[in-house]
């Protein structure tokens, strides 16, 4: 095939993923997210903590950064619930040992060492009462594996953010008990 064709395949198939990604986080007829009772709301996970967040999952969306979308129903309730799953590296910063030789090629049994202290954790936690019109799902990581969530508008330094916790939270040497 000539260089001319494979690139306008390329094209296409891109601009038809961007479309599918589009239409995924959009309320429009035909979606399978149009049901007029939820939204595609997207998520930011926010953390407090000296741990890595691997990932995060919300409702079964999964990402690292902010992610489209969880589906949230077009009004609040109260009682509403989510379900957050995630995983944490308590070691992001550790020094690994390299393959000899190999740059930046780090051993295979240091790095199954590294990630064997890797833990996941699930919590179910409260969705606050959000308005008709919001920006995002704003869920935050606490020492103690604790998560909260905010529906806001608001930028995390804004003075009126409703979630005060600072950054950068060692995890203490021990945990509150709760109830699970």
């Amino acid at each position: 095939m000539s260089s001319r064709i494979l690139n306008r395949l390329f094209w296409t198939a891109a601009l038809g993923v961007m479309a599918m990604g589009l239409a995924a986080c959009g309320n429009t007829a035909g979606n399978a997210f149009s049901d007029n009772q939820y939204l595609p709301t997207p998520y930011a996970p926010i953390n407090h903590t000296t741990a890595a967040l691997n990932w995060v999952s919300i409702n079964g969306m999964q990402g690292t950064g902010e992610v489209c979308c969880v589906m949230l129903p077009r009004q609040w309730r109260p009682g509403l619930k989510a379900t957050v799953e995630w995983e944490i590296d308590p070691r992001p910063y550790e020094k690994m040992k390299r393959k000899p030789g190999g740059g930046f090629v780090f051993d295979d049994a240091d790095i199954a060492r590294h990630r064997a202290a890797y833990t996941q954790h699930k919590a179910i936690i409260d969705i606050p009462q959000y308005p008709e019109h919001f920006c995002k799902l704003q869920v935050h990581f606490l020492t103690c594996n604790q998560v909260k969530a905010t529906a806001t508008c608001l930028w995390y330094d804004d003075p009126a953010y409703p979630i005060k916790a600072p950054a950068d939270m060692p995890e203490p040497k021990t945990c509150p008990k709760t109830a699970e």
